[in-house]
């Protein structure tokens, strides 16, 4: 099963009660291709995210240095925090168990979890965008942070993953359909980023004096 089936088929298992995500799926059936776009550029960003963590920031060439560059406030503390974290690819995800069991029970359990946020309005994105794209995107980045937390057990693990993700995202894919996406949530929590990134790929922001 490819890495999207798996996603549209969870997305329906337990969510479809909402109706826009039922149009979502129904767009997203029609046009594999948005969620194939989705999924690509989401790899691109984990792997540079990965190199950020792992690699010497200094020897990235023409990348700006994570050290330097003041754009990347949450992921030098989650570089901090969970700098020996195996972010593992969504498209090969097979490699990643907890306790024996495969990925595809971890991913039900992450899916229940998203369903019972969406449930209790903790996470309002799943039952308001209408947009399936902008859904995908969301269902993506929001839902590998909670398959983190799930797998490796510390709480608050998502959050950070879902922060510093989306600083690289911006800095290095900001052309990407999947930054376009999430672009005004970010808008709406800059205060959470560094003054370096808002600036320069949030340009409502204006720091409060």
């Amino acid at each position: 099963m490819t890495i999207e089936r798996c996603l549209l088929d969870n997305t329906a298992k337990h969510l479809k009660h909402h109706d826009n995500v039922r149009g979502a799926i129904g767009e997203l059936t029609r046009s594999p291709e948005i969620m194939q776009t989705r999924v690509n550029e989401f790899e691109k960003c984990l792997s540079a995210m990965k190199t950020y963590i792992n690699g010497d920031p200094l020897e990235r060439g023409s990348q700006r240095s994570i050290l330097t560059s003041g754009n990347f406030k949450n992921l030098l503390t989650f570089r901090g925090n969970y700098h020996d974290l195996e972010l593992g690819s969504i498209a090969v995800a097979s490699h990643m168990s907890v306790d024996g069991g495969r990925v595809n029970d971890v991913v039900n359990n992450t899916f229940e979890a998203i369903a019972g946020y969406a449930d209790k309005k903790e996470w309002q994105f799943v039952t308001e965008t209408t947009d399936s794209g902008r859904l995908a995107s969301g269902l993506l980045i929001e839902g590998y942070g909670e398959l983190l937390e799930q797998i490796h057990e510390k709480q608050g693990l998502a959050r950070d993953f879902v922060l510093a993700f989306e600083e690289v995202l911006a800095s290095d894919l900001p052309d990407s359909e999947m930054f376009k996406d999430i672009k005004p949530w970010m808008v709406a929590e800059r205060n959470k980023f560094g003054e370096a990134l808002a600036f320069t790929l949030l340009p409502s922001y204006s720091p409060t004096v």
